[in-house]
């Protein structure tokens, strides 16, 4: 597959946008509610099983289970954090999508095809030889549709391959 570059340079202009996750649309998506239960669940049973092995007294299983317990609260925390830290930005020069730690930088002129997939949330850019991958779990209907429509535009105009 070889990229026309002479469209990079007549490229329409990109109308700069950003979205960010709201407390409603990122506590109701489906993944994350489904990950702060698995980590609720996992704290509670954690609590459970080093009470019944404090009162029998063995005190190693009571201890690797707190170590257990800690990893389980860190992972809700994270998630938590993770959750309504989710920012998406169109820009003239790409896509930058921050979630917690992670940030993820595309540049539209190193982009060679693209992958929507709605039912994940997900779309897929294959950036020289290397899968990339941004979700959109948080944001709200509209924003993740401007978002699409943004790339769609910068795609077409590129003569980008959409799979």
């Amino acid at each position: 597959m070889t990229l026309d570059k002479s469209a990079t340079t007549l490229a329409s202009p990109v109308k700069p946008f950003k979205a960010t996750a709201t407390f409603w649309h990122a506590t109701m998506e489906w993944f994350n509610l489904f990950m702060i239960f698995a980590a609720v669940f996992a704290i509670v049973g954690m609590l459970i099983v080093i009470t019944a092995n404090l009162l029998q007294r063995a005190v190693v299983p009571a201890v690797l289970a707190g170590l257990f317990l800690l990893l389980a609260v860190a992972f809700l925390i994270l998630q938590i954090w993770g959750m309504y830290t989710l920012t998406i930005e169109i820009t003239e020069q790409g896509i930058r999508h921050r979630v917690s730690f992670q940030e993820i930088v595309i540049d539209w002129d190193k982009i060679q095809s693209v992958k929507f997939e709605p039912w994940k949330k997900q779309v897929t850019f294959w950036l020289e030889g290397k899968l990339t991958r941004i979700h959109d779990f948080g944001l709200r209907p509209s924003d993740s549709a401007t978002i699409k429509d943004a790339i769609l535009e910068q795609v077409r105009a590129r003569n980008i391959t959409i799979k």
